[in-house]
């Protein structure tokens, strides 16, 4: 049997692979880095997180203590549950939107951002302005949101997953589960 035909496709195969490979991983590289980022800032630099649902008449302010653990800023001794609050500051750091859809935002009504549905306000240290981002309605297929940085008129699309997490904070706050009382328990064999 002659192992050159088979060795010459074996190489031919490994090239082909390789050259797919290449292509496919920085193709979607490429993709990503077209994704415009929104905003960036350091978890360190966050001090405030405040989300205001105003149709739902619903509003959640959280601060970061001198302690480095956060809390509801209406009752300050009350830290957020920390397994429901994990990575929120690093969710609010910096979110890369899915596209910019208009360079000037004129109306603002048609994507539900006159008034916005819902506003994430960050308090950042050192700086007197905090950033505002606007949240409209969710775009016609449902798996996006509308969104705006307050003061700027570009108006981009964002994941639903990702506004759906910071609305849920405001829906249903992270508070500390309530302490459960061991007095009257006895342990039963």
């Amino acid at each position: 049997m002659n192992l050159r035909p088979l060795l010459i496709l074996l190489g031919l195969l490994v090239l082909l692979s390789g050259a797919v490979f290449y292509f496919l991983k920085f193709s979607t590289k490429a993709l990503e880095e077209k994704r415009p980022q929104l905003w960036s800032l350091k978890e360190d630099q966050i001090e405030g997180l405040q989300i205001d649902l105003p149709q739902e008449k619903r509003s959640v302010a959280f601060f970061l203590g001198k302690n480095e653990k956060w809390y509801f800023k209406d009752q300050p001794e009350k830290e957020v549950e920390r397994q429901r609050w994990g990575g929120v500051p690093t969710l609010v750091s910096g979110p890369k939107a899915k596209r910019m859809i208009a360079e000037t935002s004129g109306d603002l009504r048609p994507f539900g951002l006159n008034p916005p549905y819902m506003i994430v306000t960050l308090g950042i240290r050192n700086q007197k302005v905090p950033l505002i981002i606007q949240f409209g309605n969710q775009t016609p297929q449902g798996d996006q949101y509308y969104v705006k940085i307050k003061g700027q008129p570009a108006i981009y699309i964002m994941p639903k997953e990702y506004c759906d997490v910071l609305m849920r904070l405001a829906q249903d706050p992270p508070y500390p589960p309530a302490a459960k009382s061991i007095e009257g328990k006895k342990d039963r064999p």
